[in-house]
């Protein structure tokens, strides 16, 4: 069922959610902070996280408190001193390096994002992608553009970890990334 994958994409977007509540709830702001750390014990690839509350500031809250970002790099820093540098996790086919496979697992991912990976290519679902990908350039030029950026930045930060993996590369990694694919397929049925 691929546990961790769903576990984590929960509780990262969970956190996601609580964080954009949070401007004006300090309860929302703990609860963000929890689902990250909830979100690093269910899958590594949580590490993320902080990147996107990133973007998340700058396209959505602007005029928020920088330093509410503090306590998410704080728990990145002490996971990666106790997971990588005290346990060592990371080692084997999960080591993460940039490799010449990088840009070809990213485009992997782009046709797995929009089911195009299997061969026999059917026609609806080709026209659907095609609609997708016109629609995300054409509004890269009116007012929908940051939603579109931030959907795009999404996909890209949070599929990164992946991309860098040496060994096993699959179309489950993708259940998070997906959010910024599923942002811009919403936005254009909005």
């Amino acid at each position: 069922a691929f546990a961790p994958e769903l576990f984590y994409a929960c509780f990262y977007l969970l956190s996601c959610l609580a964080y954009l509540r949070s401007a004006h709830s300090t309860r929302w702001y703990v609860v963000s902070i929890l689902s990250f750390v909830l979100a690093l014990m269910s899958k590594e690839a949580a590490v993320t996280l902080p990147a996107n509350i990133i973007l998340l500031t700058i396209f959505f809250s602007a005029g928020r408190n920088k330093w509410h970002l503090l306590p998410f790099f704080g728990i990145f820093a002490l996971y990666y001193l106790y997971i990588v540098r005290f346990l060592k996790v990371g080692a084997g086919d999960y080591v993460v390096a940039f490799h010449k496979e990088v840009f070809t697992r990213f485009q992997d991912s782009f046709f797995w994002a929009f089911d195009l990976a299997r061969g026999g290519w059917r026609y609806a679902v080709v026209f659907a992608a095609i609609v997708v990908v016109a629609y995300a350039i054409a509004s890269l030029f009116g007012p929908r553009r940051q939603c579109t950026l931030f959907g795009i930045c999404w996909f890209v930060v949070a599929l990164s970890p992946m991309l860098g993996i040496i060994g096993y590369f699959g179309p489950y990694y993708l259940f998070l990334p997906l959010a910024g694919i599923a942002l811009i397929v919403g936005e254009f049925f909005g």
